[in-house]
């Protein structure tokens, strides 16, 4: 009864807020091509990246674009997508769910997408907590080191000489992982108000299993080995049990979207915020609420080169788990940071986390080919980035303490086919690390 309550509420909070409506209609030439009724698809799904490995699996596709006599046919693409995917990496990440899409929900101008995802990482990183992440790495004696692999060598993966006593080759090697399942369920309401504006009230429900690495058996190239005590255990409470539990949130967000075009966009602006809430009401064993503000520009002073910038802020409150606060809340989706292939590019994934974090892109693209081909087009772009980011401990940190940001650049090959499928292949540099990532979707 909570939950159709608070399904109610969300409901009434769209219908409420966003009673003047435009939509905008779809080109004569996407009309034209438009299909009617069901229609499946597929493809398979090769990955990789510098935390997770190489990942295979495949994502099934089933489309409902309904009949052009339907009211709302020429303003949306389809009124059902329902989206089946399997991945795993060589790394231990496994990541599947079942998502339904569905614009227009039964002739309303209500957008419903929901969710069922199965998560789980055997190998997550945790590096630590707010400014004590920010610092040089560092081992569990405290000695630091000036870069990853002067780290990995000498600490991670040290040999009886290097570390001084018997059989301790690789029982640091997890020193800076853990193991996390988290199945989760969630359901958001989206509205459009006008031509650029959005409106969102939704609900998540997961459930998290911590299983630290401390004392359990691995296997390196056929061989066993016994992990020592990890970086986890420095928190206070058991990591195994104090961190578990249900994280159930309720999010209320508002945007503002000028984008000449959403998956690859050329020009204009969007803006976005989200509040989320974590509460016992919703049966969490969590109370936080997050505040994430995002703002994206973009720009294309000549023909086939854009510009685009992201500048981010994510705040918490409350009693908010460690695993939830490596996390960027947009709007539209959720990122991980700072750290990896869509925030921080050149370290590790949530390489720093806290309880406030702010983050900023650069990206120039250059479109210098396209291509037409089996009735399939495709259009290639050269990239380059600059990322920033930190952690602080408190919310209005950031307005004065300048001091602890980390740099990353690097660049790639984008690959836009069909417009709407985009591919990267992106290398990220700092001056502690680099990553590789051959993925979808550009960072923002």
């Amino acid at each position: 009864m909570r939950w159709k309550s608070l399904l109610l509420v969300s409901i009434m909070l769209l219908l409420v807020s966003s009673r003047a409506v435009r939509a905008v209609e779809l080109s004569e030439d996407v009309l034209a091509k438009k299909r009617e009724g069901w229609f499946p698809t597929g493809v398979p799904i090769v990955l990789y990246n510098s935390d997770d490995g190489f990942g295979y699996g495949a994502r099934v596709l089933f489309f409902n674009n309904g009949k052009k006599e339907d009211k709302w046919f020429r303003y949306t693409p389809y009124f059902y997508s329902i989206t089946v995917q399997g991945y795993a990496t060589t790394l231990g990440l496994q990541y599947h769910f079942i998502e339904a899409d569905m614009p227009y929900f039964l002739g309303t101008e209500l957008r419903i997408r929901t969710s069922v995802v199965y998560e789980k990482k055997l190998n997550a990183n945790f590096f630590g907590i707010g400014s004590d992440s920010n610092a040089t790495l560092a081992d569990r004696d405290g000695n630091t080191y000036d870069s990853y692999a002067q780290y990995s060598d000498e600490f991670l993966v040290a040999t009886p000489e290097e570390c001084g006593r018997e059989n301790c080759a690789y029982t640091n090697f997890k020193y800076d992982k853990y193991t996390i399942l988290r199945p989760k369920f969630y359901l958001n309401l989206y509205r459009n108000v006008w031509d650029v504006g959005r409106v969102l009230a939704g609900f998540e429900i997961k459930h998290v299993d911590v299983i630290p690495w401390d004392g359990e058996t691995f296997s390196i190239k056929g061989e066993d080995y016994t992990s020592g005590p990890t970086r986890l255990s420095t928190l206070p409470g058991d990591p195994a049990e104090d961190y578990d539990g249900w994280v159930n949130q309720v999010k209320l967000g508002f945007g503002y979207d000028t984008r000449d075009f959403e998956p690859d966009p050329t020009r204009g602006i969007y803006i976005d915020y989200t509040l989320s809430i974590g509460t016992r009401f919703l049966g969490s064993d969590f109370d936080f609420t997050r505040s994430t503000f995002g703002a994206r520009y973009y720009v294309s002073p000549v023909n086939h080169l854009t510009f685009a910038l992201r500048a981010a802020y994510t705040t918490t409150t409350g009693n908010i788990p460690f695993h939830e606060l490596g996390n960027f809340a947009y709007l539209l989706q959720t990122q991980a940071g700072l750290g990896n292939n869509r925030t921080l590019r050149g370290y590790k994934s949530n390489r720093f986390i806290g309880d406030t974090m702010t983050d900023a892109n650069a990206e120039i693209r250059w479109r210098f080919a396209g291509a037409a081909f089996g009735g399939q087009t495709f259009a290639f772009k050269l990239l380059a980035l600059c990322d920033t980011g930190s952690v602080f401990d408190d919310a209005l940190e950031p307005l004065t303490v300048w001091n602890g940001y980390h740099f990353g650049f690097g660049g790639g090959l984008i690959v836009a086919w069909n417009q709407s499928f985009i591919v990267h292949f992106i290398y990220g540099r700092s001056s502690e690390d680099s990553s590789m990532s051959i993925d979808v979707n550009y960072a923002f």
